[in-house]
């Protein structure tokens, strides 16, 4: 009997201790699984930091993994960032990595999310993005909670942007997989990175003039996915014609090169001029520009429309023979402008390879799929902006 209640007594102690641990483990801090640092054109743009419960070098086990995460970043660039580009940033990463049920699923909370923010970004701002399973999103800047998205698969699709086959640049992703294993120095400097204590006023002045102007609010309207325009053929002459892929899901930019047959004479590697790319300031935004508001109706037609181009482009790439036997392999990344009949408005690269052959067989694979579609009329733009990231990739990509 004594040595009954002595088990019992043990097994409940055991089980209480077992409970508090899993209760801790629950509730402990995500950990930081990397930072990377996006640049254009070698100038810094802002620090990414993804901190996770569940430490992993494997993107798909981070993107499904049912646990608290975090996506930061610390805005570096000394003109800040346009609340355009941000906006843009998300809406193109989400449409190139995720597929269109995805897309029309997570409309509404896009533009949710979108409108949450009041004006445009400068140096040191704070961006927090947070998900705890059964809370949502938690949208926090410099600080200050803007909202919540109340659903944890909207996290998923903007933590593809990041994730994802076509990542914000190269080697980005990669160094959001290091497993926590990440340079003192570099972890100490991004943590002492804070924003000035204006900032943080000006943050909490964007939730009330939000909160005192209900027209500021987004409007939300849900609607099936638009017709796209039919695809206009380049007006190319003694050109083989190249079935285009279906609009979603964007073929991966990523265009593999086998190594050259033992057969062939070996070729020596000659010296291969870097690529000098001019430096374009960044244009100024007027307020108008700032504060556009989107619908989940325009959203999708943007979305499908890029999508589209996307795939268009990425069937005219071709790996030139000789980088493949110069064994030559990098990234290449353009703004693309577009007018609204489908003509290239404006071509300028935002990334470069170190190498000439690439970097002229990614221009002319857009130059050549051009002209694309009209712009859908519903976006009721004379033009339309996007990023065609194209990496060129030796073997197996990752």
């Amino acid at each position: 009997m004594l040595f009954g209640k002595s088990y019992r007594k043990f097994f409940s102690a055991r089980l209480w201790f077992l409970l508090l641990a899993l209760s801790g483990a629950a509730q402990a801090e995500p950990l930081l699984n990397g930072i990377s640092l996006h640049k254009e054109l070698g100038r810094d743009q802002f620090w990414g930091a993804l901190y996770t419960e569940l430490l992993s070098s494997d993107a798909e086990v981070l993107l499904s993994s049912p646990v608290a995460k975090r996506m930061e970043l610390k805005i570096l660039a000394p003109e800040g960032m346009t609340l355009r580009r941000f906006s843009r940033m998300w809406i193109e990463g989400a449409a190139i990595n995720n597929p269109s049920a995805v897309l029309m699923a997570q409309a509404d909370n896009m533009v949710l999310f979108d409108g949450f923010f009041g004006g445009r970004f400068e140096t040191n701002d704070h961006i927090v993005l947070s998900v705890v399973p059964g809370q949502g999103v938690d949208v926090v800047v410099n600080n200050t909670l803007l909202g919540n998205v109340p659903d944890d698969n909207f996290f998923a699709l903007l933590l593809r942007s990041w994730l994802g086959r076509v990542p914000l640049s190269s080697g980005y992703r990669d160094d959001l997989l290091l497993m926590g294993d990440i340079d003192p120095n570099l972890r100490h400097r991004y943590l002492h990175l804070e924003p000035r204590l204006s900032r943080i006023a000006v943050v909490e002045n964007w939730l009330k003039e939000k909160s005192t102007d209900p027209a500021d609010e987004p409007e939300v309207t849900v609607a099936a996915a638009p017709a796209l325009a039919p695809t206009l053929k380049p007006k190319i002459e003694d050109k083989p014609r190249v079935e285009k892929p279906a609009p979603i899901p964007v073929p991966a930019p990523i265009i593999v090169a086998s190594t050259p047959p033992a057969t062939q004479q070996p070729v020596k590697p000659e010296p291969v001029k870097k690529a000098v790319a001019t430096i374009v300031a960044p244009e100024k935004e007027n307020a108008e520009e700032e504060r556009a508001t989107i619908t989940s109706q325009t959203l999708l037609a943007r979305q499908f429309y890029i999508s589209e181009v996307l795939g268009t482009i990425y069937a005219r790439v071709s790996y030139p023979r000789r980088a493949q036997q110069l064994q030559q392999a990098g990234s290449v990344k353009f703004n693309l402008v577009i007018d609204d009949q489908g003509n290239i408005k404006s071509l300028k690269p935002i990334e470069t390879s170190d190498y000439v052959l690439l970097n002229k067989a990614a221009e002319e694979a857009v130059k050549d799929a051009a002209p694309f579609p009209p712009l859908p009329e519903v976006l009721a733009s004379s033009e339309l902006e996007l990023f065609v990231p194209i990496k060129f990739s030796l073997g197996n990509p990752s």
